[in-house]
Order: C-alpha cells, then structure tokens, then sequence
C-alpha cells in the first residue's frame, strides 16, 4: 500500500503515536496549503496571510477543546482537567505558525517571480532591438 493510501487510511488497530504523528503531518500541511492559499489570493501581504491563518485555526480549535473540557468539568470536576500543559504550545502551536508562515512566504515568492516575468515581458516587449 502506498503512503498516501496509509496516510488517509489510518485503521483503528494503528498505535496512539502513529495516529498522532499521521493527524500532525496532515495538519502542518493543511496550514501550509491554507497559508499558501491565502498568500496567493492576498499577494500584497505575501508572509503576513500565514501567520492570519495558523492563528484562526488556533482559535478554533481552541473553541473545541474548550466545549470539550467544559462537559469533562460539567462530569468530573475542575481536578478532572488535570494540569496546563505548556509545552503543548511548543509542540504544537508554534510549528502550526512556522507552516503556515512557510506557507505564505511561498505564495509571496511565487508572486516576486512572477512580477519580475511580467516586467521582463514588457521590458522586451517594448524593445524589439533586444
């Protein structure tokens, strides 16, 4: 079987750790297509639409963690959440902000290439010496 076909087809017997490494590869790559996408329809901002992504798909999910803490609490109790954990924000967040800035860096890069095409289309355009 292929890897895209593992990566997509994740059965239930696969390990904890498989199914979080696979859910991790096809979140950083969404950002990156989401930062990319963004750059590319907004180029004037180019790296900036990235980091605008990667933060509403932090709130996000941010908003379902939390229903899904607040109907823990609702059963178990405030002691049922446990402690923050901050390193979560390392290993998740920050890396979310790196591909996605990633992401809008090479929509920004694939418009200064294209730019530069553009003028040197005109450039010889005009000049039919060249």
């Amino acid at each position: 079987m292929g890897y895209l076909a593992q990566l997509f087809l994740v059965s239930p017997h696969d390990s904890v750790s498989t199914q979080n490494a696979i859910y991790s590869s096809v979140t950083f790559l969404a950002l990156f297509c989401g930062g990319l996408a963004a750059g590319m329809v907004e180029p004037k901002y180019g790296v900036l639409n990235g980091p605008l992504v990667a933060v509403i798909f932090i709130f996000v999910s941010l908003l379902l963690t939390f229903q899904h803490e607040l109907d823990l609490v609702k059963v178990v109790g405030p002691l049922g959440l446990g402690p923050m954990r901050v390193d979560r924000v390392f290993a998740t967040d920050l890396p979310q902000l790196f591909f996605s800035s990633l992401g809008g860096m090479t929509a920004g890069l694939i418009e200064q290439r294209s730019r530069r095409r553009r003028a040197a289309g005109k450039a010889d355009g005009q000049n039919p010496g060249r």
